[in-house]
């Protein structure tokens, strides 16, 4: 290698090092449950299907909306976890701590030790912008999961100050557990209406 080239390459090599050297790290984000988790619970026994989320949400990077339906999506605000996998781990979180469960079911569980209520998850909408932020779910909640009665909800929250990755991560969990109290009201009307109709066969001849 003659001299010149040999400048080249070392020159060529420095000012990589340094573009590496100017590049801010990626900071890393999750979201979290907000409720306490006690063992020992009473309740019913919990299956949340695997959790579906349009096609835009499965990234690593956090995006906020922008005018004109544009998404920006963040190099550097990252989710620590698939978001499907965390939303499906904090709204586990949240239902057994409001419904004080005794336990839950991985999917696909056996028929045989199936549990005693069954919910299926469609994230349909998640999203932050500059005034605020929005969740739009399809809930299912039944005894199996061909007995579900589903709904199309949606949920809204203000927002001070532009998103940025911690806001965008504390303001999607507090929205997530709104969605969990949702689905636990529903749960404890389909015990309700469970443990009337048991008490009518019961009397009947």
């Amino acid at each position: 290698m003659n001299a010149a080239l040999r400048t080249f390459c070392t020159a060529l090599v420095l000012v990589c090092f340094a573009g590496c050297a100017t590049q801010p790290q990626p900071e890393l984000y999750r979201l979290e449950a907000g409720i306490n988790v006690a063992g020992g619970g009473d309740g019913p026994t919990l299956g949340l299907r695997p959790i579906a989320l349009p096609e835009y949400l499965y990234r690593n990077s956090l995006t906020w909306l922008e005018e004109n339906n544009g998404i920006e999506v963040s190099p550097n605000h990252l989710w620590a976890e698939p978001l499907d996998k965390g939303i499906q781990r904090v709204t586990e979180l949240n239902l057994v701590g409001l419904l004080k469960a005794r336990g839950l079911a991985r999917y696909p569980w056996n028929p045989a030790n199936a549990p005693d209520v069954v919910i299926d998850l469609v994230i349909v909408d998640l999203t932050a912008s500059e005034t605020s932020a929005r969740l739009v779910a399809n809930i299912g909640v039944g005894s199996t999961h061909t007995d579900l009665s589903s709904q199309l909800l949606t949920w809204t929250k203000p927002l001070d100050t532009e998103p940025d990755g911690a806001t965008v991560a504390a303001t999607f969990s507090d929205l997530l557990l709104t969605m969990a109290e949702e689905i636990a009201r529903q749960v404890q009307a389909l015990e309700s209406e469970t443990t009337a109709q048991l008490s009518v066969s019961k009397k009947t001849p």
